[in-house]
């Protein structure tokens, strides 16, 4: 069995993961806004289905080591990873929901303002994770542990 890296090592990981899924993140905001006049309809769908398998993955490995890793060391954080965790469902939710629109299309221009609202929801869904990290290492310093 691999040994899983350190809490360290787990958060850099993560941070990683983030960057990697802004550069997604920032192609689709493009689709969103329809400022992709190049893209057809398949390279769209093509965008978003990685995009959903990539964040999957990300969500897994959050949830499956980076989550459990902080509880472990601050347990009193419970509360807020659930709520992180509820998020990555939701999210996942409105992706699959968006996606179902590739087979039974809905009314026109119903594409572009759904795409936006999931990444608005993950944007702030990022900025809540880097808030909870500030607080683990703020709880560290301060001694809390």
């Amino acid at each position: 069995m691999k040994q899983l890296p350190n809490l360290f090592g787990r958060a850099s990981a993560v941070q990683a993961d983030h960057e990697h899924l802004r550069a997604s993140w920032a192609r689709l905001q493009e689709l969103a806004a329809g400022s992709v006049g190049t893209a057809s309809d398949a390279e769209a769908w093509t965008l978003v289905r990685e995009f959903a398998d990539e964040l999957s993955s990300h969500f897994a490995a959050e949830e499956e080591g980076y989550f459990d890793a902080l509880l472990a060391e601050q347990p009193e954080l419970l509360t807020r990873i659930e709520q992180l965790r509820g998020e990555h469902r939701l999210i996942a939710g409105l992706l699959a929901e968006l996606m179902a629109l590739e087979a039974t299309p809905g009314p026109e221009g119903e594409f572009e303002p759904r795409l936006s609202f999931v990444l608005v929801r993950l944007q702030r869904h990022e900025h809540a994770e880097r808030g909870l990290l500030q607080e683990f290492f703020a709880r560290v310093e301060g001694g809390e542990s």
